[in-house]
């Protein structure tokens, strides 16, 4: 009988509140990355996460009704939610998922960082400007967000006193993907790689990057680009 109170016990008091938490950190995680592919105009993944995610909070918030003078579960349950919010954070900055424009202006020569860029697979595009203190160069490129540090790395490296901005494309542009100079992409992309606009941005990569490249030469713009 001692025993079978202690464990009951033990369960109450450190097993139950233990599974409360972990839960919560997956029910809000599921509810982060939710909203991101959303966001993103993965439509058909976001409703399988808020499936996920609505189902473990029901069943977390049934519990707790169960236990409501237990103090630990309340705790266990608050607990679980901040540190969900923090992990869906994390889980976004390493999927690292969008697109992000880079400009870059440097008083200096860019040839050699322009062409780094391009043998590493950015798609770039240079124009004459003036500066307060004279000529200067301004590139743009439009990468994927897990691609924006390398571009920094790069551009630093020919240029350290580069001015460098990065800033997020909410549309979809004809967006220019990096080829021998991108990461990898996420292990679960794949498994999705056919549902829109992922997959119609994939197939029309090498489409657009051969546009760009005509249009960088000076030569007229096929109808692609009246479609991008």
């Amino acid at each position: 009988m001692n025993v079978f109170l202690d464990d009951s016990a033990l369960f109450n008091w450190v097993i139950l509140p233990l599974l409360i938490y972990l839960a919560r950190l997956a029910d809000v995680s599921l509810g982060t990355m939710s909203i991101i592919t959303l966001s993103r105009g993965l439509r058909r993944i976001a409703p399988v996460l808020g499936f996920f995610e609505v189902l473990i909070w029901l069943v977390t918030l049934r519990q707790i009704f169960n236990d409501l003078g237990n103090p630990l579960c309340s705790l266990a349950y608050a607990g679980g939610f901040a540190s969900g919010v923090y992990s869906g954070m994390w889980i976004e900055h390493r999927l690292a998922m969008g697109l992000r424009v880079i400009r870059i202006i440097t008083r200096y020569d860019a040839r050699e960082l322009i062409q780094n860029l391009r043998e590493r697979g950015f798609v770039v595009t240079a124009i004459n400007a003036e500066g307060s203190n004279g000529p200067a160069k301004m590139i743009f490129t439009v990468v994927k967000r897990r691609d924006v540090a390398v571009v920094k790395q790069m551009t630093w490296k020919c240029n350290p006193k580069a001015f460098l901005s990065v800033e997020s494309v909410d549309e979809s542009p004809p967006a220019l993907f990096p080829g021998a100079g991108r990461s990898p992409l996420p292990v679960w992309l794949p498994l999705f790689s056919g549902l829109s606009p992922v997959s119609s941005l994939l197939q029309r990569n090498e489409a657009v990057a051969h546009e760009a490249e005509r249009l960088t030469n000076g030569e007229s713009a096929s109808p692609l680009s009246g479609r991008a």
